[in-house]
C-alpha cells in the first residue's frame, strides 16, 4: 500500500512519498539487522532505502552530493541543526538574507524535527528518523519546486543530505 501511495506523490509531494518509503522500511524492519536478513527482505529494504536516496536527491536545488561532504548522518543532522539555528538567529535579528522568505515559527518547527531525528538515529530506528526529517522538509515548503530563495533552498538541501545519509545507513550489504 505503501508504494501504491508513493507513486501518487512524485513529484508534486516529495515529502510525502519519503515519508510512505520510511513506513514501508518500517514495516519490514529494515533497520533491525540483528539476525541476517532473507534475500527478499534484503532486496526490499535495500529498494526503498535507494528509491528514498533518488527522491531526496531529486528535489535538491543543488546537484547531489557526489560524495559524502561528512562521514556519517550525525554529522549530516548536526550541520542541518547548524544552519536551521543560524538562520533562526538571522530571522530573530531582522538579519535574514534579502529575499528570504522563510519565517520564525517554520525555522522553529524543523528544528525540533531535526532534534526528534536526531534522538531517532541515537537509538538505531533509521525509518523514524527519516519519517522526522521529511516533518521539516514539509515544515520548510521544501518541494515546492518555485523557490527563489537561497537561503530556503540551502536549509532545504542540508535536510535532504540527512536523508540520504540515514538512508544510506539503512542499507544492507
Amino acid at each position: 500500500r505503501a508504494l501504491k501511495d508513493v507513486a501518487n506523490k512524485i513529484p508534486a509531494d516529495a515529502d510525502g512519498a519519503i515519508k510512505d518509503l520510511s513506513k514501508a522500511c518500517e514495516e519490514l524492519k529494515c533497520d533491525k539487522n540483528t539476525t541476517p536478513p532473507s534475500d527478499t527482505k534484503k532486496v526490499l529494504c535495500n529498494s526503498f532505502a535507494d528509491a528514498i536516496i533518488t527522491i531526496s536527491n531529486s528535489v535538491r536545488s543543488a546537484s547531489p552530493l557526489g560524495s559524502n561532504v561528512f562521514f556519517n548522518p550525525t554529522d549530516y543532522l548536526a550541520n542541518a541543526e547548524i544552519k536551521l539555528l543560524e538562520a533562526l538567529a538571522d530571522i530573530k535579528a531582522d538579519n535574514a538574507l534579502i529575499g528570504s522568505t522563510l519565517k520564525e515559527k517554520e525555522v522553529k518547527d524543523a528544528i525540533e524535527e531535526v532534534e526528534d531525528a536526531q534522538s531517532k538515529l541515537q537509538k538505531g530506528d533509521f525509518p523514524d528518523a527519516i519519517e522526522e526529517l521529511t516533518k521539516a522538509l514539509k515544515d520548510l515548503d521544501c518541494d515546492t519546486v518555485l523557490i527563489v530563495d537561497l537561503e530556503r533552498e540551502e536549509l532545504c538541501d542540508a535536510i535532504i543530505d540527512s536523508i540520504v545519509a540515514v538512508a544510506e545507513e539503512m542499507i544492507i550489504t
